[in-house]
Order: structure tokens, then sequence, then C-alpha cells
């Protein structure tokens, strides 16, 4: 580390005092760090030169420095030169332009003159020391930086500080190592020596020979104060140096280039100013009053002396120095003086008197300035009157406001309406209607007060808070939005509506533009836990979970420490409880909530707060699914007697399954939401109900996003409700035998037409061939009917058909039964008879099936499930009865799913036990296993429902699965593989294809095929097309 003397010597630096060893000693030892550094001192003391010392013994010296006078910089152009600017951002700003911040990345900045930095720019500012990130004009992307801050000022910060000119915040971060240079009057050995400097430098400067002081000039050099410090001793030095012919320079001739530093201003005496502005014009008025008595006094005196003698001539000559001192003037002899009788009641008749009689004065002589002057006294007294009168009132109505006598401020506002000239022009009149009729819920009034405020002052925030917040509770956001674009430029530099512009873009869902106005907002004032907790509302919301949390932790931090420091009134603190519970019931136990709203219920009286605080346990109930502790809150009185709003009346009967009560709720489904009313429907088990609300929703909600959310319910209860037209060509090859099918199928959704139940009916022709059979042919035909319904917790399935393969027609049919049986177990039933099996290729040739069959699907667990399946079957000869084989079985499966970004992979294992008996004249080629077990693990991919189901037909979907296992006793490995895709094709239809692959299954040696399906949804619009 170089020493003192050595840096002296390389930045030119004059002087030995101590001061200043000490200060470019602490520069030398800061420079190897990143520490920020102010630099303190009078103006023109070199503050300049230690920031150069930082950056040329920094890491950073081969990087950029740069220097920035932030006085000399518009304020309406600085966050331009500092940050930098896009193009557009401004009248001018035809180019993109990097700020100094941008520029000096790696290096050093001198912000000289810190302390006249606008407000708005020491937030950025504050910004770059906490993590090196800012924000160019006009643009939204955020810009790291990594340089090196040193700052200088000649304010006292403190006091800038007191005045809010400059953030206390701001002022730490700078101020980590604090340089403070000396003024030059305390560096009394260096200035003789500065002096030669200068005086050498600009001999040097102007070719000419170097001056010098003689002694009695030192002295008086040295006894200078010297204000403008080493600048105006450089600046003497030089006007001496280029004025003077003599080299040698005396007292007399240097005292000529020393300022008087001496104020020929006048010294005030005493201290003490008026609490009031009207003090002194109060005493005025009070002397001239009391002047008024006494001249009413000897007026009444003079024109009683009148009236008890008669002679005017002698009553004046005895009473001329009455007179004199009355009107201060003599009266002309020609003015005969007039008796008046002075009305003696009260003070109001005393001025009307005083007025009358200097009225009558002013007749006798019009060149009277006393009566003049009396008379507007006295007005000036009746208006005084008048407004304090006024005055008067606005108290009374502030204090009925501040103990909320509401009754009784609408009584003094509407007695104010008489008299509205005289409450025309004050602030605090129209601030306090305004505040008001917003307590009152009047916005639009509240508006329109608050319009007058700023009629008379115009720079008034509150105004502009309660304007934002009225038109936020109006819900007009276009006012609100012009609102906020109109006052931007004001805001920024009005620190106490930033969180106000934070929470109005908030309510508006502007996320993004919240975010600049919290991130601001949050810096200035650390302390608003509202704000902070809302903060993290709108990170959240941006999916910026991690700042979120952080915000959120810190806003809980700072509510927990005003809580616990004691300093918060009764009503402060009880909002901040009520604060505490609601982020309680976000983030925090059962135990905390559970502790804050026994606070809180102790804490509380009021019915309005009672219900409030309520209602945030109830949400708490509801959310976290615990009807034990819903069941107590309802069972409290106060609970009993609080007027629910409608969504909580809706919820707690949802939760509770109260169906009275959600049918006494229907009435008022014109405030329901979509949503909100299909749960009603749905809950009443009026499924089809709710179908027709949603379906009519998508049409009628007023807009887009309540159209698409109506039309998302809608799709998912349609199912089994819309009718299609279905398509269908399927090919297939067991074994030996070949199996292609065409069918046709209507279908008419549940509900239409006031039928509660679905109906299709279908065709299917099909034409079987045997390769080992030479020949051997069939043609099938059969026609059948569907009926399909279902509610909430049951579905019934039905078909009725007939059957005929070209020599034998038979009758089929089957019936299923589905029931939920809880939110976990679903258990169905079917029955078949004479159906066409498939399992294998004789029985599909020659048989008919009748079969039994139960089925349990069960929830295991979030992604798990079960399967359970058992069954009975039978199989006959198609021609003649006769008896084929006969058999039971059962199925077992666990599978376990997952979901992601483009669909649901699953993977699983399922395990088949069956037992067949065949008839005698069946062949062993023919028969079915008399005795196998199986089991397989599993595993799939589905990304929609191909062929299936109404959820987004408009994507691609596709679905693939395998299945790979081994049968019992003989050996052989099973084997099943099947994929699918579909799309739409044309409007609000679907296109399928699917392939599948068997080996091993009921004997069978292969089992392959393929379908291909178009269906055409006909009355609802499945697909977004």
């Amino acid at each position: 580390m170089e020493n003192i003397q050595a840096i002296k010597q390389r930045f030119g630096i004059i002087g030995n005092d101590l001061l200043l060893n000490r200060a470019i000693e602490k520069a030398i030892r800061v420079a190897p760090t990143d520490i920020s550094v102010l630099v303190t001192g009078e103006s023109g003391v070199g503050k300049e030169n230690i920031p150069k010392i930082i950056h040329q013994l920094s890491h950073r010296k081969h990087a950029k420095y740069i220097a920035v006078n932030c006085g000399a910089i518009p304020e309406g152009t600085i966050d331009s030169e500092l940050f930098g600017h896009e193009k557009g951002a401004f009248t001018g700003a035809t180019t993109t332009r990097k700020g100094y911040f941008e520029v000096a990345d790696g290096g050093t900045i001198f912000l000289d003159e810190v302390g006249e930095l606008p407000l708005t720019t020491q937030v950025r500012l504050l910004r770059v020391l906490e993590n090196g990130e800012f924000i160019k004009v006009g643009s939204s992307q955020v810009q790291k930086t990594n340089v090196r801050i040193v700052a200088a000022t000649n304010v006292k910060m403190q006091e800038a500080i007191a005045k809010e000119k400059f953030r206390e915040d701001l002022y730490y971060r700078l101020s980590t190592i604090e340089i403070s240079l000396p003024a030059l009057r305390n560096r009394n050995e260096d200035i003789h020596l500065l002096f030669r400097k200068f005086a050498a430098d600009f001999a040097q400067k102007y070719r000419m020979p170097t001056i010098r002081l003689d002694e009695n000039a030192v002295s008086l050099l040295l006894k200078y104060s010297f204000p403008g410090n080493i600048r105006q001793l450089k600046n003497i030095a030089e006007q001496i140096s280029i004025v003077e012919e003599s080299r040698l320079i005396t007292p007399e001739k240097i005292i000529q280039y020393l300022p008087d530093n001496r104020s020929n201003l006048p010294a005030v005496i005493g201290g003490k100013t008026s609490n009031s502005d009207f003090a002194n014009e109060r005493d005025i008025m009070y002397k001239i009053l009391f002047d008024m008595r006494n001249d009413i006094n000897d007026l009444k005196k003079l024109t009683l002396d009148l009236m008890q003698d008669g002679n005017s001539e002698k009553v004046q000559a005895e009473n001329h120095q009455l007179i004199e001192k009355i009107y201060q003037e003599k009266q002309p002899e020609h003015y005969p003086v007039e008796v008046v009788q002075i009305p003696q009641s009260n003070v109001q008749n005393n001025y009307d008197a005083a007025l009358t009689l200097y009225r009558k004065v002013l007749a006798l002589n019009p060149d009277s300035k006393d009566a003049r002057n009396g008379i507007d006294s006295i007005r000036k007294i009746a208006l005084d009157a008048r407004k304090q009168s006024t005055l008067k009132q606005l108290v009374a109505m502030q204090a009925a406001f501040d103990k909320k006598q509401y009754a009784l401020l609408d009584k003094l506002f509407a007695a104010s309406n008489t008299k509205l000239s005289e409450f025309a022009d004050l602030p605090q009149y129209w601030l306090l209607r305004a505040q008001f009729n917003y307590q009152q819920k009047h916005y639009a009034q509240a508006i329109s007060s608050y319009k007058r405020l700023l009629h008379i002052k115009p720079d008034s925030v509150p105004a502009r808070q309660g304007m934002i917040l009225a038109f936020t509770q109006l819900k007009d956001f276009s006012a609100l939005k012009q609102l906020l674009n109109n006052w931007e430029r004001f805001a920024e530099t009005h620190d106490k509506l930033w969180p106000n512009y934070a929470m109005a873009y908030q309510t508006m869902k502007d996320y993004q533009s919240s975010i600049k106005w919290f991130e601001m907002a949050s810096i200035k004032h650390p302390e608003n836990y509202i704000m902070l907790l809302s903060y993290a509302e709108s990170l959240e919301k941006l999916n910026r979970k991690t700042e979120a949390d952080q915000v959120r932790s810190f806003g809980v931090k700072q509510l927990e420490q005003q809580l616990t420091a004691g300093t918060l009134n009764p009503a402060e603190r009880k909002e901040a409880l009520f604060q505490y519970l609601t982020v309680t019931h976000k983030t925090g136990t059962q135990a905390q909530f559970n502790r804050i709203y026994a606070q809180l219920d102790r804490l509380t009286t009021d019915k309005a707060d009672k219900d409030r605080m309520n209602e945030i346990a109830i949400s708490w109930a509801l959310d976290k699914n615990n009807l034990a502790q819903l069941k107590r809150l309802l069972a409290r009185s106060d609970v009993k007697r609080m007027k629910k709003p409608l969504w909580m009346a809706l919820s707690i009967a949802l939760k509770l399954k109260d169906k009275r009560t959600l049918a006494s709720l229907l009435k008022h489904s014109d405030q329901m939401s979509t949503s909100d009313h299909v749960s009603v429907l749905i809950a009443l088990e009026r499924q089809q109900e709710a179908f027709d609300v949603a379906k009519r929703a998508m049409n009628q909600a007023k807009t887009t996003k309540e159209r698409d959310i109506a039309r998302g319910i809608a799709l998912s209860l349609a199912e089994g409700r819309v009718s299609e037209f279905v398509a269908a060509y399927n090919a297939r090859k067991v074994g030996t035998l070949t199996t292609t099918e065409q069918v046709l199928q209507y279908k008419h959704g549940m509900g239409k037409n006031g039928i509660p139940v679905g109906m299709d009916i279908k065709l299917r022709k099909a034409r079987l061939s045997d390769n080992t059979l030479p020949g051997t042919k069939i043609n099938e035909q059969d026609v059948s009917i569907g009926f399909d319904w279902k509610d909430t917790t049951n579905q019934v399935n039905a078909r009725l058909g007939i059957y005929d393969n070209g020599s034998d027609s038979k009758a089929y049919g089957n019936l299923k039964y589905q029931r939920q049986l809880n939110k976990r177990l679903n258990a169905g039933l079917m029955y078949g008879f004479q159906e066409t099996p498939d399992e294998n290729s004789y029985l599909r040739q020659y048989g008919r099936r009748n079969r039994l069959k139960v089925d349990f699907n069960a929830q295991l667990g979030e992604k798990q499930t079960a399967q359970l399946s058992a069954w009975k079957h039978e199989f006959n000869r198609t021609d003649n009865g006769q008896h084929l084989a006969d058999g039971l079985g059962t199925r077992a499966a666990v599978v376990h799913r997952q979901n992601t970004l483009n669909g649901q992979w699953y993977g699983g294992v399922q395990g088949t036990l069956q037992k067949n008996r065949n008839a005698s004249q069946v062949s062993a080629a023919d028969a079915l296993p008399e005795s196998t077990q199986s089991v397989e693990l599993i595993a799939g991919f589905n990304h929609g429902t191909p062929g299936q189901g109404l959820n987004k037909k408009s994507e691609l979907q596709y679905s693939g699965s395998v299945a790979l296992g081994k049968v019992w006793p003989t050996g052989e490995i099973k084997a099943h593989v099947e994929a699918a895709v579909s799309k739409d094709l044309f409007d609000n239809d679907e296109l399928s294809l699917g392939v599948f692959y068997d080996k091993g299954s009921f004997g069978n040696p292969e089992d392959k095929g393929l379908l291909l399906q178009y269906r055409k949804f006909l009355d609802f619009p499945v697909t977004d097309k």
C-alpha cells in the first residue's frame, strides 16, 4: 500500500493537515474493497480527489471511471443520464442510449452533489446499491451492473433527511464509510502553501513572474475564513496574478480581493413566531374594536350633550378636544350635527349601530378617513366572525367523524349545504366530506368532493389517494386506468401514492405494472406490512413463488415486530391482528390461527369486527376442509346472528351437503357465478339443469373469460348429453379368422326434447372368413337401440338388438348399472345375454355368450387406483343353442398415474385367474383354457382420449400402452400393445385411428386389428373452431 505522501504527490494534493491526512488514509484503506463511500465537506474543499484515489488503488483501476455532477443535470433527464433510455421512451428519444451505470460496468462511478438527487432517482439508486439492478427509462427489462459507487455532498445530510429531501435508507447505504474533508479555514498551515502552489501554476500558465506575499499579507490571508475554501483561494491567486503589476503583494493589495463576508441583512430580535397566521391580524382587529368602543362612547356623550343643551355651537366649543380626538380634523362650521339615538342591545346590534353611525358621520363629512376605516374594520370583523363560526362548524364535523358519530355528521353536512359558499375554499371541508361519503360507500359523491379539493389544492396527495380508492371500489377500471396514467409523473415524486398505485394495478389484475410500484413502495415504506403482503400476492400471481415467499416472510416479520413492540394504539393493534389472521390463513398452522383468532375475539366488541373475524375463520375451515372447526364456528352465537354473504352461505351448505339451504339459495342464482350455480344444481342432483345453465352462459356471459369458464363447465357435464353421429370401420384377425365391420350410429343426448334419457340407434354389418376353411364366409347384420341415464351417483346403460347371420336370427341385449358408493369407491354390475363373443375365433363364428360381471374401482391415493372384476360366462351355439363352454374368472390391477404438462403416464401390475369347462364336442383347438393364471406389467401414456370423451378434441390426442406377462401352467408369454391418435377434421368433429396387437389371451395364438372412427358432434361446440 502506498504511503500518504506518495499519494499526495501522485494526485497533486497540497497540505499537511492531520484531518486531511486522515481522510486520505481512509481512502487508501477502503480502496481494495467494494464498500460504498460518501465524501462530505463544504463546497470547494477538493472532494473530487478522494474517488480518484479510491478508483486508482482498487482492482477496478483498468475499468471506467465516470464522474457525474448530479446537481448540474436537470431533474427531468437525470434518470435517462444515469440509467439510460429506450428508443421512444419520451419525446426526443430517437435512439436507445446507455446510461452511466451501464457504461461504467466493472468500474467506478463518482456521484458528486448526490444530495441534490430527486427522490425518484434516489429510489432507483438504492436498488442499484441493494442488488446491482436497474431498469432503463421506458424499458421493463431488468439489467445488472457491477459498479463501485463513491458519492460526495456538501449538504448536511441529517437536516436533508429530517426535511424528507433525502432518503435515510439511501444515506446509510452510501455512507458505509464516510470520509470528511476539513474546510480550508481549519487548515491554517496549508493556506499559504496552497497559495504559493496556485501562484506558481498561474505564473507558468500565463508566462509571467510568480507573485509573492509579504509577511503582513500572509497574516491577513491566514485570518480570512474562505467560505469558498480551496476553490476561492485558487480564484484569488489567479486574479492577483493577472491584475497586479507588482509581484510583491502587500496587505493593502490583497484585501481588495478578499470579499466581505458580513451580512447586511437586518438582525432578527427574538425568535418567536405566532402559532397562527392570523395572530397579528387578530391583535389589530381587537385594538380597532376597542378604539371603536371608546369612539362610540365619546359619540354617545356628545349626542347626549346635544340632546340636553340643544345648542350645537356651545356643545362644539365645550367638547372641542373630544371632537378633535374622534375626527382628528377640524369640522367645517357649516356642517350641522345631527342628533342620533344609539341602540343599546347586543354585540351584533352594537356593530350595526356603529356602522349606522359611521355612515351618518360619512354623510356629514365625506372626507372622514376615520369613518371609512371604521366601516372597513366592522366589515372585516363581521367577516372574521363568520369565518370563526365556519371553522367551529368544521371542528365539530371533524370531531363527529373521528368519533364515528355519522348520523350527527350527516346533519352537519346537510346544514352546511345552505351556506356552502362559506366552506367553498376550505380544503379540509372537502377532504372531510369526501372521506365521509367514502365511508358511507357513496363513492360517486366522494369522487366529486375529491375533485373540488383538487381544484382548491392541485397538489393534494390525499385527494388523489381517495379518488384511486373510490374508483377501485366502483370497479370503474377504465376511468381508474386513465387516472393513473394522467398522474403517473406526479406519483413518481410523491412516495405516499406508491402503495395506492401498486394496489390499484393489483385490483385491475395488472400484476406486472403493480410490481414496479410495490418495489418502490417497499423500499420507501418497509414498515408497511399491508403493502408488503399485497406485494407478495402480485409476485405469486406472476409465478415468482420464491420472491413472493421472501416478501411475505418479511411482511409478517414487520407485522410481528409492530405487534410485540407495544407501540400500536388499540385500533391499530386490532387491524394488525386482522392482517395477521389473514396471512396465517394462507401460510400458518392451525395452532397459530387459533391463537390469533382468540386474541381478536377478546379484543373486538363491534359487530362488524366480529363478522370480519368470523368470515376469515370460516374461510379457513372451508379451505382446510375442517368440518369439526366449521361446525364449532357455526355454533357460536355471534356467527348465528351474522349476516353471511352469499358466497359463504353457499360454501357452507355445499360443504355440509345441506340440500334444504342449497335449494333456498337458488332464488339468488342471478347473483351467483356460473360455477357456483352449477355446483348447487349438481349437489341437488339436477345435472341436466346444471348443464343447461352452463350452456346458456356460454352465449350470455358478459366477458370472454366468463364465457370460456362456462364452456369448460358445460364440457365437463356434456358426456352423454351431446348428440352425435358415428361411422366406424373395424378390421380384426383372431388366429385364422378375419373380421371386418362397418358401423353407423346416431346418439341422441340425454335431456334433449325433454327426454331424461339418452338414446341411440346402431347399425352394424360384419363379414367373417376363416383361412383354414376355403369358401367359408359368414355375413352378419344387426340393429340395436341403446338407452343411457345418469345422475351424480348412479348410471344405467341398456341395449337391445336383433342379430342375423344369414341362417339364424337372435335377439340380444345387455344391462349395466354403476353406483358411486363414496368418494373413493365405485361399483358396477352388468348382465349380457346372447352377446357376440370375442374370446376366440371358434366362439366368434358359431357361438353366443351370456355373462354376469361385477366391477369395483377404488381410489387408493392421490395417484393410485385399483380395479377388481369377477365374471361368470357361458357359451351356446347360434344355430341350435347347444352348450359349448362355461366358466369363472377374476382380474385385479393396481395402477399408479403421474400427470405431466403433456398428459399422463401410468404403470402398474395386473393378475388374472380363470377356470373354464368345455363341452365334449368342442375340439381341443377350439376350447377355452381350462385353468390359467397370468401376471402382467402394464405401462402407458395418454394425451387425451382418442375416439372417446369430449374434452380437448381440437388438439391432437394420442395414447399408447404395453402389457407384458406370463401365463401358468403353460409358461406362455403374454403380450399386448395398442396405440391410438385423433384430431378434429372439419368442424366440431373427430377422426380417430386405433391399432392393437395381442398374443396369449384366452389361448389365442395372436389377435390384431385396427379401428377407424369418425364422430360428428351435432348440438354442442365440442371443438374450439
